[in-house]
């Protein structure tokens, strides 16, 4: 639980100093969703013969967040994201290298706090006293929930709208709410910190998750364009097995 809290503290900390600083840094912007699979990940790839001198910066946020901070001119050489909205909002700004690619796809579960009542359908969502927590409606979590609820035509009212999934599910596990609304990949990686339920309708509200490389307009230098191109391909093939097993589904 401690390091759960930790991690949701740190995806409020954006890295303001110059990527370019240090040419051996790579310095990666993710969705929170993402933020076991992509630490993996980077271990994974800096010790491979092409990562073998590069450092991975992770900077996790939420990813409407991450678009705004990009096309404020923010410096990174690489950034992934949950939806294809907040994905094409940066690439609108004319900061992405090469044209993004879809990794990886997700989808919605609840969770409960094992000390609260159960939810054994998703209307229960609406049993008077229960305590439900999901992501706002700009984030890619937040819009997949209301999608989910718009398909079973309920009218959820969340007690606190987070700003990203792992803020949710936090609130889920120290007790401060009964029930929210999380990517299966979250719900995977709390184990028993959680109860799980997965809604009718999931199979067909799907997040997808895009990556793309930044061009040297937001600080990523020629010297690391080969080693950020190096990373999105690990993610894409080798890179897969790791997000397979942590409950990501393969891109269609």
């Amino acid at each position: 639980m401690t390091r759960l809290v930790a991690t949701v503290a740190s995806l409020v900390f954006l890295v303001t100093s110059c990527a370019g600083d240090d040419p051996s840094t790579l310095r990666v912007m993710a969705a929170s969703s993402l933020t076991e699979a992509f630490q993996e990940l980077a271990a994974d790839w800096e010790a491979t013969p092409a990562g073998a001198d590069y450092n991975i910066e992770l900077v996790l946020a939420g990813s409407s967040r991450l678009a705004t901070q990009l096309s404020e001119g923010a410096d990174a050489d690489v950034v992934a994201t949950a939806d294809t909205a907040s994905m094409q909002l940066i690439y609108e700004a004319g900061v992405v290298d090469k044209a993004p690619q879809v990794f990886a796809t997700n989808t919605l579960v609840v969770v409960t706090n094992p000390d609260s009542p159960r939810v054994a359908a998703l209307a229960d969502l609406n049993n008077p006293g229960l305590l439900v927590a999901a992501c706002a409606p700009q984030v890619p979590c937040g819009a997949l929930t209301q999608g989910l609820f718009d398909a079973n035509d309920l009218d959820v009212q969340p007690v606190t709208l987070e700003p990203n999934v792992k803020s949710v599910l936090a609130k889920v596990v120290l007790g401060e709410v009964d029930a929210g609304l999380v990517y299966a990949t979250d719900a995977l990686a709390a184990g028993n910190d959680v109860v799980t339920f997965v809604p009718a309708g999931t199979a067909t509200n799907v997040n997808t998750y895009p990556i793309a490389t930044l061009s040297t307009s937001n600080g990523s230098s020629p010297t690391r364009s080969a080693a950020s191109d190096s990373f999105v391909e690990y993610v894409l093939t080798d890179g897969q097995t790791v997000l397979e097993r942590l409950g990501f589904g393969r891109p269609e």
